[in-house]
């Protein structure tokens, strides 16, 4: 099992367009029998490349001897992040249908999912947060013999320190609710709060957190619940 001492030897650096590749095996490594692993390697490369390529990515990779151990991505702009979507639409559609012809087992989860993406900041905590001056952490992953050494700690501090120079107030986040709580610790461990909860159009329960940064002022913030 790593160490903290092995994190030390960790390098943080941004991710370019040629770690794509090795991203899409560390969430499929992580995530294994969760709905974007299962939606196969053709749409998890449209994804992430939605978060690399645009300006306002906040996108990190953990390195060492040469190999990608772990990865942080998200945006200092949701609206920007959204453009960058809409731009590759067409390639996603297709991916996802793609999958859809070897799964169709899947497509009622498609389909299902489709209402909650165009929803997302329809939620008034959400949209407080990512209409507001929070950076969104979208996904942070380890590969699993590399777990338990700080990398992923060292990763969300990366990513907290580039959204504070972006100019962002808070991170925002999102995770299930259920059959999830290592990583709930996780998060709380580094001082986020559960600020509100909400249910995906597919019934997915989601667990919102925020942290404030540490920017010199209070900024608003939306009361979690009681």
């Amino acid at each position: 099992m790593p160490t903290d001492r092995d994190a030390e030897a960790i390098a943080i650096r941004p991710a370019e367009p040629d770690d794509i590749p090795a991203i899409i095996d560390i969430h499929l490594a992580a995530f294994p029998g969760l709905f974007l692993a299962q939606m196969g390697r053709g749409f998890l490369r449209q994804y992430y490349e939605a978060f690399v390529d645009h300006r306002e990515g906040i996108n990190r990779v953990a390195e060492a001897d040469g190999r990608i151990a772990g990865f942080v991505v998200g945006t200092a702009s949701e609206a920007a992040y959204r453009e960058s979507v809409s731009r590759r639409k067409g390639a996603m559609v297709r991916a996802a249908l793609a999958r859809a012809l070897t799964a169709p087992w899947l497509l009622p989860r498609i389909v299902g999912r489709m209402p909650s993406v165009r929803s997302e900041t329809g939620d008034p905590v959400e949209r407080e947060y990512l209409e507001g001056s929070a950076a969104h952490l979208v996904s942070i992953a380890v590969l699993p013999e590399a777990s338990g050494g700080g990398i992923g700690a060292k990763l969300a501090r990366a990513f907290e320190h580039a959204a504070l120079e972006a100019g962002r107030s808070h991170v925002y986040l999102t995770t299930a609710s259920e059959d999830n709580e290592a990583v709930h610790r996780f998060y709380r461990r580094l001082g986020y709060e559960l600020v509100g909860t909400r249910e995906d159009a597919d019934g997915t329960a989601v667990s919102q957190y925020a942290q404030a940064l540490d920017t010199g002022q209070e900024g608003p913030r939306p009361a979690g619940p009681e």
